[in-house]
């Protein structure tokens, strides 16, 4: 069987889910923490930039606290907690310093980066697979029918030769 897909989530992921509870970037986190369908690669320094725009007074109006509390603590207890990546090894991406950070996390974990920036899915570079949620959803799902399949396909054989 194949093993659960891994994915960097860009903190915009995140926000985007506390904005908006019953919308579909909402339902992509429930599918990683709650479902289990794939997992989230997180680190030290991805917590704390997340807990400090949770913080924000701007983003503290429009996302509940209690919330935000309940989705770093289900990240500390689910996610896949790494080593934050060396920077230097980054490619800078163009009017983006800050996402260099993720880039260099993905790749230095060989995972996809899925994000809802579109400057960074514009400028990944060629070596990091960058990718909105929705999409990543739909290569879970394929990967899931394809284990299936194989799945079937190793059963049918019964030893009787037809």
């Amino acid at each position: 069987m194949t093993p659960v897909p891994r994915a960097v989530v860009d903190p915009c992921v995140y926000i985007a889910a506390g904005r908006k509870p019953d919308g579909s970037t909402h339902a992509f986190l429930a599918r990683g923490l709650d479902d289990g369908d794939y997992q989230i690669v997180w680190s030290q320094k991805l917590g704390y930039e997340l807990q400090q725009t949770f913080e924000h007074p701007k983003q503290a109006q429009v996302i509940q606290p209690e919330w935000a509390e309940d989705l770093l603590a289900d990240l500390d207890e689910q996610a896949e907690l790494v080593n934050d990546p060396k920077l230097t090894n980054a490619e800078p991406l163009p009017h983006h310093r800050n996402d260099d950070y993720l880039v260099a996390l993905a790749r230095e974990e060989k995972v996809p980066l899925v994000t809802l920036d579109g400057k960074v899915l514009r400028n990944a570079p060629p070596d990091v697979e960058v990718m909105r949620p929705h999409k990543f959803l739909m290569e879970v799902e394929r990967q899931k029918t394809s284990d299936l399949g194989q799945e079937r396909t190793d059963n049918d054989d019964d030893g009787h030769g037809y």
